[in-house]
Parts: C-alpha cells; sequence; structure tokens
C-alpha cells in the first residue's frame, strides 16, 4: 500500500488526509477536530463535482479531481484575515462568489456550527419518506435551523383555520359565479368571532375584488414531449442524484431538471425528461408538475395522461368475492386537520412552530384508508421538506 500524505489548510486549523494511491481511498484523518469539521461543512456547502458531474462524499475524495488540490499541499481557504487590516472600498460594490463564501464563514463562530450545517445536510441526502424515522428527521432538521439562529426564511403571517374556509369558499363561488348571489356569506364573515383581528376585511376585499376570481384558460398548444431516446441515455440525465430512476427521490427532482445542459449532445430537452421522469415515476408526477410550473413556466409542459383503467369484462371465478373499499372512520377533528394540513402546504403557518411534524404525523395514523387525507399529507410533507431544505441552505 503506497500512503500519500496531504495536509490540509483552513481557517480552523490543519489536518492531514492519509490517502491510499493503490485503492484510491482515504486511510484516515488525522489532526485537529475543529479543522476535520471545518472541511467537513466547507464540502457541504460548496462541494466540488467529481468525474461526469457526480458529487463527492467527505470519505471518498479524489484529489487530483479538485482544483483546490495541489501536490505540495491543500489549501481550502486563506486564513480568516483581520476585519480591521482591510477595510471594504465603499464605491466599490463588487459581491464575487468569493466574497460571498468568505462572509458564510466569517459569519460562523466556532465549529460547532460547522458541525450544524453538516449533520443538516447529511440529513436533508438522507430523507426517505417510507423511513419510520421520518417525522423525528423533520424535527431534528427543525432544531438545527433553530440551533444556527434565525437561518429560517420568513413566513407570511399565519391566518385562523376559519379564515381558510371562507377564503375557499369565495374562490370557489368567484369560479362559479355564484358570489354575487350569496350576500349571506359575506355578513357571516362580518359578524364572524372566531375570525383573527383583520381577518373579515382582507376577506371582504377579496369578496370584492373581481379580478381575483381564476380564469381557467385552455390549454395551449405546445410540442409532443415525448423522447425518442432510450431509458439508458434518459438515466445518464439523472446521475447527479441517483443511480437509477428508481432511486430518485422527491427534493432531488428540481436539481435534475435544473442541471440539465441545453446544448446536451442527445438533443434533450427539459420537457423531455420531465415527462419521462413522471412517466417512469408516477409517485414523482405532482412534484415535476410544480417544479416546471413554478421554475419555467414559459416550457408550458403538462404531465402525461394517465393510463385509463382497465375494465374488467370476464366473470369472476365461482368463490371469489370483491370486498369494497373501507370507509374512512368518522371523526369529529377531520375537517381541522385537513385545514391545518392544507395550511402546512400553503405555508400559511409558522413552520419553525413546536410539533408542525408530529401533528402531520399523527393526522395520518388517524385516519386509517382515507385517501383524502393521505394526500393531503403528502402534499403537507413536501412542503414541510422543501421548506426545512431551503432554511438549512439559508
Amino acid at each position: 500500500m503506497i500512503l500519500t500524505t496531504y495536509t490540509i489548510a483552513t481557517p480552523a486549523g490543519v489536518f492531514q488526509a492519509n490517502w491510499d494511491e493503490d485503492e484510491e481511498i482515504p486511510v484516515s484523518y488525522t489532526g485537529d477536530e475543529e479543522a476535520i469539521a471545518f472541511f467537513r461543512a466547507h464540502l457541504e456547502l460548496a462541494t466540488p463535482s467529481g468525474a461526469d458531474g457526480a458529487l463527492v462524499r467527505f470519505d471518498a475524495l479524489e484529489p487530483d479531481d479538485f482544483d483546490f488540490f495541489q501536490a505540495d499541499g491543500i489549501t481550502v481557504l486563506d486564513p480568516l484575515p483581520d476585519p480591521l487590516d482591510d477595510q471594504p472600498n465603499a464605491d466599490d460594490d463588487t459581491d464575487t462568489p468569493d466574497m460571498q463564501m468568505q462572509t458564510i464563514y466569517d459569519s460562523a463562530s466556532d465549529a460547532d456550527t460547522f458541525t450544524l450545517i453538516g449533520e443538516g445536510a447529511q440529513l436533508l441526502a438522507s430523507l426517505d419518506e417510507n423511513s419510520d424515522s421520518f417525522f423525528a428527521d423533520l424535527g431534528r432538521l427543525r432544531e438545527i435551523v433553530l440551533a444556527l439562529g434565525g437561518a429560517a426564511p420568513a413566513v407570511e403571517p399565519s391566518h385562523s383555520e376559519q379564515y381558510e374556509s371562507y377564503r375557499r369558499a369565495i374562490e370557489e363561488a368567484q369560479t362559479a359565479g355564484t358570489l354575487a348571489s350569496m350576500p349571506g356569506l359575506l355578513e357571516q364573515i362580518r359578524v364572524d368571532a372566531r375570525l383573527n383581528d383583520g381577518e373579515a376585511e382582507e376577506l371582504l376585499a377579496l369578496a370584492a375584488d373581481e379580478e381575483s376570481a381564476p380564469v381557467i384558460e385552455p390549454p395551449a398548444a405546445v410540442a409532443s414531449t415525448t423522447s425518442p431516446l432510450s431509458d439508458e441515455i434518459m438515466q445518464k440525465y439523472i446521475a447527479i442524484a441517483a443511480d437509477s430512476i428508481e432511486k430518485l427521490r422527491r427534493i432531488d427532482v428540481y436539481r435534475v431538471l435544473d442541471a440539465l445542459p441545453a446544448d446536451n449532445p442527445d438533443g434533450m430537452t427539459r420537457a423531455m425528461l420531465a415527462t419521462w421522469i413522471a412517466t417512469k415515476r408516477p409517485d414523482l408526477a405532482k412534484e415535476v408538475t410544480d417544479v416546471m410550473a413554478e421554475e419555467w413556466p414559459g416550457d408550458a409542459w403538462a404531465a402525461p395522461a394517465a393510463e385509463p383503467a382497465v375494465t374488467v369484462t370476464d366473470p369472476l371465478p365461482e368463490g371469489v368475492t370483491v370486498v369494497p373499499p373501507i370507509a374512512p372512520a368518522e371523526n369529529g377533528n377531520r375537517a381541522a386537520d385537513l385545514d391545518f394540513l392544507k395550511s402546512v402546504t400553503a405555508q400559511t403557518i409558522d413552520m419553525m412552530a413546536d410539533g408542525v411534524a408530529e401533528r402531520i404525523e399523527t393526522t395520518l395514523g388517524a385516519y386509517p384508508g382515507d385517501t383524502e387525507i393521505e394526500a393531503t399529507v403528502r402534499e403537507a410533507v413536501a412542503s414541510y421538506t422543501d421548506h426545512m431544505t431551503k432554511a438549512i441552505g439559508a
């Protein structure tokens, strides 16, 4: 075994990486623990790309692949300067990526901050909605964001559940053109004591705004998005996030679509890639639809039509009994729980409040067989996870 020792200098200190040249794997990292923690956080915040655009892992670095590796050592960042030594020029408003990254490191007080950032990034990378620890992991993400001190993005002031109920009724009536014939609804809003301060005025303003009624336009004619390319070729365009389409996670859909090179040699378009993902993974179709509509509305992409349901015309064999679906269990809190889930999806509640993830999990378990609750839980989980992803990266 041929070992090469690389010295890694960071603002937090220096450590050594012992590299096995035969196996091309790191054998050990020794030295200052704070420096190692800093380096971990550095890779989580500014992960260099490896071969074919694949993301590297901290425990599988290839020294020659990255620009900041040199034969005589590795310098992650220059030692932090004394702020008084180099005051910024008021006339120079240049804001380069290096300056932005330096600001990130200057704002950290110790290695604990970098350790938290690293833990948060690792949690995000390993989130699995089918895991028993999924909701516990979401709760831990919230704790990390709060520990980092105000990293969470601001949220709109929350509204009461009664407000959300009235808002939906108004929008549905506006769409149907029946709001003018419902003066009793507006009068009820004026006197409803369950509304918070100012909510009645907001609702009445919404009802008075005829332009706020959603306009349903016929779908625009769009070019075919069906890909003539093989699955093997399509597969390489998701390699940045997953080994196969079966392993692609919901939170990686945006990253895959955003990373598609416009000048790729296969003539692949983003619409073709979106259609392929939605077709191969129907469980990701909603995420693909939401991402395409929000990030690239100009593509006018639409999800592929679902396969028609198969109708069984042959009689069933003797002795076979068709069991009807189980009706959802009656629960007096169902309407309130649905409103809560929809508020999470819309992010109109305080997403950093105690118990949000726990209530989502409890609600899911309280309504076995209720398909509406299950679908709404999935939407709420997607919104909550997205919020935490943005918060940990803020």
